[in-house]
C-alpha cells in the first residue's frame, strides 16, 4: 500500500478572507441603521446601534471561525482547497488543467499584505479565487507556472506608451463606472459632496459654449470629461506594464493602484483577438488580447500590433495569422443583414434633422451628431459586408473576422474546443447562406453574418 504523499506547501487563507465573508452581513446590518438616520430618531438610533453591534460581533466571530476552517494544500500534480463548518467543501484543481494564474493587489490588499489569486482552468467556468499573503501568492504562482527568465518582449515607453494608453482606454466602461460611483456617493454622503464637481462641469460647459452651439456644448463637455477619465484609468492600469515569454509561459504585469500579474500557459491559449477601434484606426496601432480556457480579460491588451510588424506577435504567439482581406465570396450575401440597423438610424436622424432646419434651427447642430454617428456605423457595416467571414488557414488556425458597432474584430482561434452554431432563415437557406456563431471555452461568442452555409458546416474542427 502506497503511503499518501505529503504536500509540497500548505497554509491558511489570509485573514482578509474573513472580511470577504463578512461583507454581505455588513450590508444587511447597514439597512436598519440608514433607516433610523433618515428618520433622525435618536432613541431608535441608539437601540439600533446596540443591536447592530451585537450582530456585528456575532458575524465577526462566525467569520473568524470559518476562516480557521479554510486552507489549501499544494501537491506536485494538484492544488486542494477546503472550507466549510458543518458542510465541508473541497475543490481540486489539477496542474494539467491550469491555464492562467492571476495575482491582483489593490490598495486595500497592499495595506494588509494580502493578494487575490485567481486560477483559471482549461475548461469553461473553471475558476478558483484565493486570498493569500503576498509571499504565499508568489510562491504558489512560481510553483504552478514558473515566470519567464528572458527579457520582456514588449515594454511600452515614450510614444509607444502613449499609443498603448490610448488604445487601452475604454470610454463606455469608464462612463458606467463614473455614473455608478457618483450615484453611490450621493446616496451615502448626500448631494452636497458632488456639488463642487457639478459646478466645475457647468463652468467647463459655459467655456465650451463660446466655441460650439449651446445644445452641443454639454455633449462635448461630457465626451471630453469621460475621455479624460478613461485615459487616466488606462494610464494607471498600464504603469510599468511589460510582457515576457519563455518556457511556455506568458507573463503580463503592471498597474499602479491595482497591480495585476497574469501568467498564461502558452499552450492553453485558445484565441488571440485584434480589435480595430476608431482610436486604433487613427493611430494605426491595434490592441491585442488573449483568451485561455476560462480566462478572458479585456481590461488591458497584452501588446499593440502595427501593420507589417508581425515579429513581436509571432514571437508571442507563433500560430498568429496577420489580418488579411476578404475570406468570403460576396455573391449571394444579404445586404439587409448588415445595413438595416445603421441604415434606419441614419434615415431617421436625417429626417429629424431636415425637419429641424425650418422648425427648430437651434437644435440642428445637436441633431447633426447622431447623423455623423449613424454614418460612421454605416461605413463599418459596409466594411463588415466586404470582410466578414470565417476560414481555416493551412496552419490549422481558424480565423474569424466580424464587426460590431464601430469596431472590427480579427480573431485567431487556436483550440479545436469550440462550439459552432449555424442559423439560417428560409430566405438565407434559399441562397445557401447562414449566420455562424463561434463560442470559445471562456464563453465569448463571435457571430459572423451571412456566410456560405456549406463552408460553415464543413469547417474542420480537428487537426
Amino acid at each position: 500500500m502506497t503511503a499518501p504523499r505529503s504536500p509540497a506547501a500548505q497554509g491558511r487563507f489570509h485573514i482578509v478572507y474573513s472580511l470577504h465573508l463578512l461583507k454581505n452581513g455588513l450590508i444587511f446590518c447597514l439597512v436598519p441603521l440608514l433607516q433610523a438616520l433618515l428618520r433622525w430618531d435618536l432613541p431608535s438610533l441608539y437601540g439600533v446601534l446596540q443591536q447592530e453591534a451585537l450582530i456585528l460581533l456575532a458575524l465577526v466571530a462566525v467569520s473568524l471561525f470559518l476562516w480557521r476552517r479554510t486552507g489549501w494544500r499544494q501537491y506536485p500534480d494538484r492544488l486542494e482547497m477546503h472550507s466549510g463548518l458543518v458542510l465541508h467543501r473541497a475543490r481540486v484543481l489539477r496542474r494539467s488543467e491550469l491555464a492562467v494564474v492571476e495575482i491582483a493587489r489593490n490598495p486595500f490588499l497592499k495595506l494588509l499584505g494580502a493578494a487575490r489569486v485567481t486560477l483559471y482552468g482549461c475548461r469553461s467556468r473553471q475558476t478558483v479565487t484565493l486570498y493569500l499573503t503576498r509571499r504565499d501568492a508568489a510562491a504558489l504562482a512560481d510553483a504552478l507556472l514558473p515566470p519567464p527568465r528572458k527579457a520582456p518582449l514588449f515594454k511600452p515607453v515614450g510614444a509607444q506608451r502613449l499609443s498603448f494608453v490610448m488604445v487601452s482606454a475604454n470610454l463606455i466602461s469608464t462612463a458606467l463606472l463614473l455614473m455608478v460611483s457618483l450615484r453611490q456617493t450621493e446616496e451615502l454622503l448626500g448631494a452636497a459632496v458632488t456639488l463642487p464637481l457639478r459646478d466645475n462641469l457647468t463652468r467647463l460647459e459655459q467655456l465650451v459654449e463660446q466655441v460650439v452651439p449651446t445644445g452641443v456644448a454639454w455633449l462635448f463637455t461630457a465626451a471630453f470629461v469621460l475621455w479624460g477619465a478613461s485615459l487616466a484609468v488606462s494610464l494607471l492600469r498600464t504603469v510599468g506594464f511589460s510582457v515576457a515569454c519563455s518556457g511556455g509561459v506568458i507573463l503580463c504585469h503592471g498597474g499602479f493602484l491595482l497591480h495585476t500579474e497574469r501568467r498564461i500557459l502558452a499552450s492553453a491559449v485558445s484565441a488571440c483577438y485584434l480589435r480595430v477601434t476608431p482610436v486604433a484606426r487613427l493611430l494605426r496601432r491595434y490592441p491585442v488580447y488573449l483568451t485561455a480556457g476560462a480566462y478572458h480579460a479585456s481590461d488591458v491588451p497584452v501588446l499593440v500590433y502595427k501593420k507589417g510588424q508581425t515579429d513581436l506577435l509571432g514571437a508571442l504567439m507563433p500560430g498568429f495569422v496577420p489580418p488579411s482581406g476578404a475570406s468570403e465570396n460576396r455573391i449571394g450575401r444579404s445586404a439587409p443583414v448588415f445595413f438595416w440597423k445603421s441604415g434606419l438610424c441614419l434615415a431617421f436622424s436625417l429626417a429629424v434633422t431636415g425637419v429641424s432646419v425650418w422648425q427648430l434651427p437651434a437644435v440642428t447642430g445637436l441633431l447633426a451628431i447622431p447623423c455623423l454617428l449613424s454614418a460612421a456605423a454605416l461605413l463599418v457595416a459596409a466594411e463588415g459586408y466586404r470582410l466578414e467571414g470565417a476560414a481555416r488557414t493551412p496552419g490549422r488556425v481558424l480565423t474569424v473576422q466580424y464587426s460590431r458597432a464601430f469596431t472590427r474584430h480579427w480573431v485567431c482561434v487556436f483550440t479545436p474546443d469550440v462550439n459552432l452554431t449555424l442559423f439560417a432563415s428560409p430566405f438565407a437557406q434559399a441562397v445557401g447562406r447562414c449566420n455562424l456563431t463561434v463560442c470559445l471555452p471562456c464563453g465569448s461568442r463571435m457571430r459572423v453574418r451571412s456566410v456560405n452555409r456549406y463552408r460553415a458546416a464543413h469547417l474542420p474542427l480537428d487537426e
